[in-house]
């Protein structure tokens, strides 16, 4: 059987065409890049575009004739870009909650991040690291001024960097660079979300801040969406309930949930044993290539293949 193809745009990037995750998608499909002027089969060609593109629609003269377009949800919160395809009613718009573990894990391994070993040498007491400025996160820091000196920390946006970390707009790679060192020198990582209040559909969105801790053995203390650790528990990892009151994933107001991570930061010791059992269990869970290869046919690519059954 011929498989089918996937065709992208160099100039429409999705999360879809790293070279790390197309390992697995060359797989099932032949995947190529757009050309002028090239003709390409309708029965056999799925086009794929990023929900974030609204300017750019290469895809349309696609649509038009009839064409599978399937749109990339995967690494944004995809209801708040549905509009951009409102006049395109047929779209696949998809997108899939575990897709920061399926997608970081690839790209850690594809850099040998796997073969992280902890070292401990104990600087500080948390790791936190920050990109982009975004109000909330500035009000969130304000708030977790007395606890910062006792941190590693960054925000890319105001010129706070890690130790050798590198600068913000290098390009791409630069939010899933790892220097094993911060984690070495911390106990745990504090992770502000993307998203730290209900969504418009209360949907949970965790992103790759709070697996990131996970892949490279860290407990973690999370300021994000209530039931943001419910939803890690269903993804099938484990949190950290003997080490932190973990009351504060069930606290609908944000103040509260941020001064019960605070006490819970104020509060912490050492790492117990039965946390570092857990540890290695997070870490061996998140590089299992079984479990994400599995999960990427069954959240990705199947959905596809189905989609695209139904156009011809």
């Amino acid at each position: 059987m011929n498989k089918p193809t996937l065709l992208f745009n160099f100039s429409d990037h999705t999360s879809w065409s790293s070279t790390h995750v197309q390992t697995v998608l060359g797989n099932y499909f032949n995947l190529t890049f757009y050309e002028d002027n090239k003709v390409y089969d309708k029965a056999s060609t799925i086009i794929v575009t990023n929900c974030l593109n609204s300017t750019n629609r290469w895809y349309d003269k696609f649509y038009h004739d009839g064409y599978a377009v399937v749109v990339d949800g995967t690494w944004e919160f995809l209801n708040r870009y549905k509009h951009n395809f409102i006049n395109y009613p047929n779209v696949l718009l998809h997108s899939i909650e575990k897709w920061f573990w399926y997608h970081d894990a690839l790209y850690f391994i594809s850099q040998g991040y796997n073969k992280y070993v902890p070292n401990k040498k104990i600087v500080k007491k948390a790791l936190m690291p920050l990109g982009r400025i975004k109000p909330i996160r500035d009000v969130i820091i304000a708030h977790l001024s007395d606890c910062l000196p006792e941190m590693i920390y960054s925000y890319h946006g105001k010129q706070v960097y890690l130790p050798n970390d590198i600068i913000y707009d290098t390009g791409y790679n630069w939010m899933r660079y790892i220097n094993p060192d911060w984690y070495n020198s911390t106990n745990f990582s504090l992770v502000i979300e993307t998203e730290v209040d209900f969504t418009e559909a209360n949907d949970v969105f965790v992103t790759e801040k709070t697996l990131k801790p996970l892949a490279f053995c860290h407990p973690i203390l999370v300021i994000g969406q209530p039931g943001t650790l419910k939803k890690l528990n269903e993804f099938g990892f484990e949190t950290f309930s003997e080490q932190f009151d973990e009351s504060y994933d069930n606290t609908s107001d944000l103040l509260q949930r941020m001064n019960i991570v605070i006490d819970n930061f104020n509060t912490f010791e050492k790492v117990f044993s039965v946390t570092e059992e857990k540890i290695n269990y997070n870490h061996n869970r998140f590089y299992n290539i079984d479990l994400i290869t599995d999960g990427i046919y069954r959240d990705l690519v199947a959905p596809i293949l189905n989609y695209a059954e139904t156009k011809h």
